[in-house]
């Protein structure tokens, strides 16, 4: 496992001359906790990021808050990490420095982010620390999607977990980690090692892509399992060897359809394997052949246009 450390670079509610919230720069809530901010970075900002590099070692550094920083502010903290190479830092440092990483907040992307890693950090209530007031907890089945929605679009997931005073943490969130933990243990192959999934968008939930020594897999995360027993892989024109459900093994069966509907139709059970997501294994020797679903005009002159195919325009900042 590697070792990552947290850093908050300019806010600071112990030292002069710290960030605070709701203070203008140097500020604080009396005379001591007022200085100025340039002597903060240098006096402590800066040594501290030293300690940490050369004392520990992380893998990552994850900068936050950046309040107040520029890049001349930054230039000393940032040149701190060439006594660490290979280490991996965020886009938080500030100064228009973008680091290794994009690190949206309590939110998806719609489309990811081309040519950067990135990872989606939440919290599963609405606390980054702990609130013993905050019950606004996020349903396991919520946050098992959006961790199938946010790997299937290549992205990772930092979730939050705040302890108590007394390092305890709350039931609420043993509860959510231990149902995903179960889930991951029938269906962490489907996340661990996996990319981004081939398909524009996909009508009843997500898919990630693994490369491996005999071809490549692919992986449907199901969230609305059909009714009918019949799940549509839209565009998908190669035939999988074998179709395995995770939970339950065994093969199913499917067919490549043409036309105005062209992909893969798998036969499934009636009823979802998994209430929350239900994960089915496509196995391919080569590359599987996908054609784009195109919205046709049906004998009656209609086109229907549903959402699950719709761009969306604003992919750093929406979520689909």
């Amino acid at each position: 496992m590697k070792f990552g450390l947290y850093y908050s670079q300019a806010q600071d509610w112990v030292h002069p001359g710290g960030g605070k919230a709701g203070f203008e720069e140097g500020g604080g809530w009396d005379e001591a906790h007022k200085g100025d901010f340039d002597a903060y970075l240098s006096s402590i900002a800066v040594p501290q990021v030293k300690e940490i590099l050369t004392r520990y070692h992380p893998d990552i550094l994850w900068w936050d808050t950046p309040r107040w920083m520029n890049q001349e502010r930054a230039k000393p903290l940032l040149a701190q990490l060439k006594s660490a190479p290979g280490i991996i830092h965020n886009n938080r440092l500030g100064g228009d420095y973008r680091g290794d990483t994009e690190t949206p907040e309590q939110r998806i992307p719609a489309t990811g982010f081309k040519d950067r890693d990135w990872e989606v950090c939440m919290t599963i209530n609405d606390t980054w620390g702990f609130k013993s007031y905050d019950e606004n907890w996020k349903a396991a089945k919520d946050l098992l999607q959006k961790l199938c929605d946010i790997a299937s679009k290549g992205g990772n997931f930092l979730l939050n977990v705040g302890p108590t005073a007394e390092g305890l943490i709350p039931q609420p969130s043993i509860e959510r980690l231990e149902r995903i933990g179960a889930w991951m243990d029938t269906n962490g192959q489907a996340i661990y090692g996996t990319t981004a999934g081939p398909f524009h968008r996909l009508p009843w939930g997500r898919c990630t892509r693994k490369q491996t020594a005999d071809g490549v897999t692919l992986y449907l995360l199901v969230f609305d399992w059909p009714g009918d027993g019949k799940l549509w892989v839209p565009g998908l024109m190669s035939q999988p060897r074998p179709i395995q459900l995770l939970s339950e093994g065994g093969s199913l069966k499917a067919e490549l359809t043409q036309g105005d509907e062209s992909g893969l139709l798998i036969e499934v059970p009636g009823q979802a394997p998994d209430p929350c997501v239900s994960v089915i294994k496509l196995e391919f020797s080569s590359e599987p052949e996908l054609v784009p679903n195109i919205p046709r005009q049906t004998g009656e002159g209609i086109r229907c246009l549903t959402p699950h195919f719709a761009d969306l325009h604003t992919p750093g900042s929406a979520s689909a």
